[in-house]
């Protein structure tokens, strides 16, 4: 009489295979992440010897793991920069109200219309 696999013997013969995968993954990952990290490093020092700033300091960036900043400098009417976040968000405001209140002026909706009494209520309410 011929006795099959047991069950659980098969699993776990899977994890341990699995396991050993994933380990070997994560070795080539961190010697391709070593590899790039070098060759970016010897690209800097190339860019140093040469006096190449603008690349040297691309490469500084990515060697520093560095994230750019997502903000830009927002200028007022006048061509100030504004520097604090509720100056900035005061300016957006003003913006967009003064972007609407054109778009309701010059080209108002005509659902308005549609809507009898209401639509002077909502009006009033987008103009301000």
């Amino acid at each position: 009489m011929l006795i099959g696999p047991v069950p659980g013997l098969k699993k776990q013969n899977a994890m341990q295979q699995y396991k050993i995968k994933g380990r070997q993954v994560k070795e080539a990952c961190r010697g391709d992440r070593r590899a790039y990290i070098n060759q970016v490093a010897a690209d800097a020092e190339e860019a140093a010897s040469k006096g190449d700033l603008n690349r040297l300091y691309q490469t500084t960036r990515i060697l520093s793991r560095r994230k750019p900043s997502q903000s830009k400098p927002i200028r007022n009417k006048e061509g100030d920069i504004l520097a604090k976040a509720v100056e900035q968000l005061a300016h957006w405001k003003q913006h967009f109200k003064e972007v609407l209140l054109k778009l309701t002026t010059t080209n108002p909706p005509t659902c308005f219309a549609a809507w009898g009494r209401a639509s002077d209520k909502n009006r009033q309410h987008l103009t301000g």
